[in-house]
């Protein structure tokens, strides 16, 4: 008869999975709740965390995770409940989960993400992070992050399609709600290019038994060169200093044009800008231990509700607080989300 696991979930249920029996001290859990492992342990760990995905079973509940450095292209087809477990810190790039994925009560120290995305719900509530980086996330579902204490750097871009909600977090360090844009490039047409060096004409200097018609030819091809060179170099210092105050010039239209672009539509070919809050925000009671440290960039937030939250000294950049039905910029206010004048972002 297969021994199972010993692991109790808190509710009286435990792990359905069998014992390790040749795991040392802890011959009672399975692979997935040992601390320790021994040798080729961590190997089998993935291997069968993959069955479990392949079958189906997304109860990773209280699961010991090895540390890893780094995840990629990962795909996770179920659902998974990680409550209780221990996850060390987390790094994952270009992972794709098709179900929810809920981590309320995990034990987690940092969390990066970068071009992943969810299409279910995400649950982070309750968690403690030393360092939070969410970049280009895609969350077709709604994104809970009640009550989270980010004691280190917070960023996070990308498109949180429903509604998010971050009420009565705490950010203790800097923080970035920024948008992002995804631009794809074809090259239709390939470019070429030739580099062609100056010709040298060397003439020999006529003797002295030289004719005079013969002298004067010589002198004159002398002094039209000279002439040539002296016209070519000060033609290349003009043209230099043109091109230099045309860069001047330049760069200063892309700065006010920068400065102000975000406020209009983007319709540019080929370029998807993610204004992170699609649908509702809920910003409420939120603590912010560095308020100049805090910055909201180009982010949808005319669907944000900032209810007791202190925003003196945060950065507002570009936001779009437009109201469609009063057809001007206001911020919601109130049960009934009326919205309220909002002046345009420093």
């Amino acid at each position: 008869m297969v021994k199972k696991c010993s692991y109790n979930h808190g509710n009286g249920e435990t792990c359905k999975h069998p014992a390790e029996e040749k795991a040392l001290n802890e011959a009672e859990l399975c692979l997935f709740h040992q601390t320790i492992r021994q040798g080729d342990a961590q190997k089998r760990f993935w291997w069968r965390l993959k069955r479990l995905d392949i079958k189906g079973d997304g109860d990773w509940r209280g699961f010991n995770f090895p540390i890893t450095k780094e995840l990629e292209n990962v795909v996770c087809k179920t659902s998974l409940r990680l409550q209780n477990s221990s996850l060390y810190g987390v790094k994952i790039k270009q992972g794709v989960f098709e179900g929810n994925v809920d981590m309320t009560g995990c034990e987690i120290s940092s969390l990066e993400l970068q071009t992943c995305k969810f299409k279910g719900s995400v649950d982070l509530s309750g968690l403690e992070f030393s360092f939070f980086k969410a970049a280009s996330i895609e969350v077709e579902e709604s994104f809970i992050a009640k009550e989270v204490k980010f004691d280190g750097e917070f960023f996070i871009s990308g498109a949180l399609k429903q509604s998010a909600n971050f009420n009565r977090c705490h950010f203790s360090s800097k923080a970035t709600f920024i948008q992002t844009k995804t631009v794809s490039l074809s090259v239709s047409s390939a470019f070429s290019f030739t580099v062609a060096g100056p010709s040298l004409v060397i003439t020999q200097k006529p003797g002295p038994e030289a004719d005079t018609w013969t002298k004067i030819k010589y002198q004159y091809r002398n002094y039209r060169s000279f002439l040539k060179s002296r016209i070519r170099h000060y033609i290349r210092i003009f043209v230099g200093f043109v091109k230099k105050h045309l860069r001047k010039i330049r760069a200063i239209i892309l700065r006010a044009f920068n400065r102000y672009r975000v406020r209009f539509p983007h319709r540019r070919e080929h370029v998807v800008l993610y204004v992170l809050f699609n649908s509702r925000a809920m910003l409420e009671e939120i603590s912010f231990a560095d308020p100049k440290g805090v910055t909201f960039n180009g982010v949808r937030l005319s669907e944000a509700s900032f209810r007791n939250t202190d925003l003196r000294g945060v950065n507002f950049i570009g936001n779009d607080w437009r109201q469609k039905k009063v057809r001007r910029n206001g911020a919601c206010s109130g049960p009934f989300r009326s919205p309220i004048s909002v002046q345009s972002d420093q």
